[in-house]
């Protein structure tokens, strides 16, 4: 360097010129606006509903299923009460509601199962469209064609 007694100013812009940009402070650099470019179109995403099917009925659920071979007088009773409600909205969690409601007011040990539980959860989760279709288990077909007559002579009493 050159021991010239320069003015601070001139001395200022005489060490820039003599630094390359890689050894100047980023504070020194100055950036030249740039255009800002335009922003990619949001994806639409599906609904998460849409995905699993269309709405079923109850006992096409694993809850309605379970409380229909199981417990079917329980289940003529959420299937009016279901009925009687029009909003097709709050119509899966006021069901689920009284599903709990009454699983807890009651003694029976078929509410205190396992698989009731899960199913229950399951309803919650995705209320009238299930992920997959509910059919007929082995267990369950045996269960309701032994104690299909009993059941049927119960709800004819309990109509009456």
């Amino acid at each position: 360097m050159l021991n010239i007694a320069l003015k601070p100013l001139e001395r200022k812009r005489y060490l820039k010129a003599m630094n390359p940009p890689s050894k100047r402070k980023l504070s020194q650099i100055q950036i030249p606006n740039l255009p800002k470019l335009p922003k990619p179109p949001k994806k639409k995403r599906k609904n998460a509903a849409a995905k699993r099917g269309p709405i079923v009925r109850f006992v096409d659920t694993p809850i309605g299923r379970y409380l229909y071979v199981y417990a079917p007088l329980y289940y003529q009773l959420l299937t009016q009460f279901g009925n009687a409600i029009n909003y097709r909205d709050s119509k899966t969690r006021l069901l689920s509601y009284a599903i709990e409601t009454i699983a807890v007011n009651n003694d029976s040990k078929v509410f205190r199962t396992a698989r009731f539980r899960r199913a229950l959860i399951d309803f919650r989760r995705f209320g009238l469209r299930p992920l997959r279709k509910v059919n007929w288990t082995l267990r369950d077909a045996l269960y309701f064609a032994k104690y299909s007559y009993r059941i049927y002579e119960l709800t004819k009493q309990c109509a009456e």
